[in-house]
């Protein structure tokens, strides 16, 4: 246990894109990379440094799924221990371990930009020709991911290079974080730390279907509602708030915009559990027949855009007013 002192500060990082696209032979909607879809390409980090300005932790949040060796049957930090490593590195000396964690910011509808090197990995396994060009990673994926090809060792050609790729893509990322480490002027020795959670409830549906994307899906009504535990953990002028859930850019975009504190809100999902939404989209994505949408448990409807954001922005005005 040291004293330390905590800053918040932001950067950018521009390898992240939508992965929700209409497919230009069917006009149907799938996975692929979406250049004009919502992003955010925010990179919010929080430091924490001793009194002698030794940096001890960095905690990050980024928008983007770490996929890229996704189906490839290696189990693999993919491009966040890729990040972590290198900050650690950087940091670390034999008097002290800086520990470096990363949370995914809003990215319910965001993958990397660069998928070829995993593509190929899958296409080696399906014996699909790889030419060296991109290739959409949808059709590859589909017959392994659903099990009609049986997931074996993939060419090791392949598999070095996705691993280059992971490497370079999280040391990227990483020397964007010490960036904006070193940049960091506001800090905070003794903050006031306060913590508080609340539901936001919205109607639920059951899924009948199992379709994957690019048609409608079937439900029953009525059922139970469904709820998403959101969060907020306030230091001193900085707020950590965290969603349960999977969600999707604009939500992200609507919870900076209406939180009281909007340049000192981090954001954080997939915490403190895990909602029985499934994927949260906003309200001008829920009728996208994209797989998230098709799979989420949450009656279509801006009820959890609206109530999320709420949720998040009564939080933090409970932390500034206690």
């Amino acid at each position: 246990m040291r004293a330390a002192k905590v800053g918040f500060s932001t950067g950018a990082f521009y390898l992240n894109v939508n992965r929700d696209a209409l497919n230009p032979l069917t006009g149907r909607w799938t996975q692929a990379t979406n250049l004009t879809g919502p992003v955010d390409r925010e990179v919010q980090v929080l430091s924490f440094l001793d009194h002698s300005n030794i940096p001890i932790a960095s905690y990050t949040s980024y928008a983007m799924h770490p996929v890229q060796s996704y189906l490839s049957g290696y189990t693999s930090a993919d491009w966040p221990g890729a990040m972590s490593t290198w900050v650690e590195a950087a940091f670390s000396t034999p008097l002290n371990k800086h520990v470096a964690l990363l949370a995914q910011q809003a990215s319910g509808d965001v993958n990397p930009l660069l998928r070829r090197t995993g593509t190929n990995t899958l296409a080696s396994m399906a014996s699909i020709p790889i030419t060296g060009f991109e290739m959409a990673p949808e059709a590859i994926e589909e017959p392994i991911r659903d099990g009609y090809i049986p997931i074996v060792r993939p060419d090791v050609r392949y598999t070095r290079q996705l691993f280059q790729e992971i490497t370079a893509l999280g040391t990227m990322l990483g020397d964007e974080v010490i960036r904006v480490m070193s940049s960091t002027t506001d800090w905070n020795s003794n903050p006031r730390i306060w913590g508080g959670q609340m539901n936001a409830t919205c109607p639920g549906r059951k899924r009948l279907d199992s379709a994957r994307e690019g048609v409608s899906g079937q439900y029953a009504l009525p059922v139970p509602d469904i709820k998403i535990l959101t969060s907020v953990i306030g230091l001193g002028d900085v707020v950590v708030s965290g969603v349960a859930a999977e969600i999707f850019t604009r939500i992200g975009f609507r919870i900076k915009d209406e939180t009281p504190m909007r340049n000192k809100t981090m954001i954080v999902t997939l915490a403190n559990g895990k909602a029985t939404s499934g994927y949260v989209g906003d309200e001008l994505s829920v009728n996208q027949t994209c797989f998230q949408m098709l799979g989420s448990s949450l009656l279509p409807g801006s009820c959890a855009e609206v109530e999320i954001s709420s949720s998040i922005a009564s939080l933090v005005s409970q932390f500034q007013s206690s």
